[in-house]
């Protein structure tokens, strides 16, 4: 709505404001280590954040609690974004000295990973983000690549 912002920080913190009041709402801790990268549901109640630590932490903003913690990544995760209905949510990690998956495609109700990708050697990923149906993810990286990922 405008009105309500997240923050990701060095701290390890992910912090809600209201623009408005120009007040901190909530402050919510988990992350062992610098956030890197946040995306607030499109009902405005819940977030995702991606952090140093390999993790990424689903939280309820209402009550600043973490739902659950999705471990899977072997570094960094740089990218996280909800799917258009908030049923799943795609993440990309670093691929800083490992050649693990480093796109993955994540259920949000069931708690699991539904699909994941490796990049190739001359690649490296840097984002993603769900068509507006949410039945592809495009990944694309910093070598000038696009990849259209299906279910």
């Amino acid at each position: 709505d405008g009105q309500q912002i997240l923050s990701g920080s060095r701290d390890g913190t992910i912090r809600w404001w209201d623009v408005t009041r120009r007040k901190q709402l909530a402050r919510l801790e988990g992350h062992a280590g610098p956030v890197l990268s946040i995306a607030l549901a499109r009902d405005g109640k819940t977030a995702l954040s991606g952090g140093n630590d390999q993790t990424i932490r689903y939280w309820n903003l209402r009550d600043s609690k973490e739902i659950h913690c999705f471990k899977g990544h072997a570094a960094a995760v740089i990218s996280v974004q909800f799917d258009p209905k908030g049923r799943e949510f795609v993440s990309s990690a670093s691929q800083h000295r490992t050649t693990e998956a480093s796109w993955r495609r994540w259920d949000l109700n069931d708690r699991k990973e539904i699909n994941a990708l490796k990049a190739n050697p001359d690649d490296s990923f840097g984002c993603a983000a769900f068509t507006p149906d949410g039945r592809h993810v495009l990944v694309g990286g910093p070598a000038g690549f696009l990849r259209l990922k299906s279910g």
